[in-house]
């Protein structure tokens, strides 16, 4: 996988983050800060997987995201791409 790309909901710009669906989990390096770039903008960032149980005690599993600055431009609805250029390093594109 080259790029990972969604559209941005509510919550992820309310709350400054990407969310990650599973599938695309293992694309990111785990436990490592990320850089990502957009434009002349540098962000230092880290992927995380937490626990949650939004779906009840008896169906445990983790809801995984990159958390972002406050000055990184997300905008709902917007499609964000994700290109990965080296191990830790990501180009952000959004459309």
């Amino acid at each position: 996988m080259d790029l990972y790309e969604r559209k941005i909901s509510v919550d992820e710009e309310k709350k400054h983050y990407i969310f990650v669906t599973k599938d695309a989990a293992q694309y990111f390096p785990s436990n490592t800060a990320i850089t990502i770039r957009l434009g002349n903008m540098v962000f230092k960032t880290k992927f995380e997987a937490t626990p949650c149980d939004c779906m009840g005690p008896k169906h445990p599993h983790e809801h995984c995201r990159i958390p972002l600055s406050p000055n990184f431009p997300l905008k709902k609805g917007k499609k964000i791409i994700l290109q990965k250029t080296a191990h830790d390093e990501f180009r952000a594109k959004i459309g």
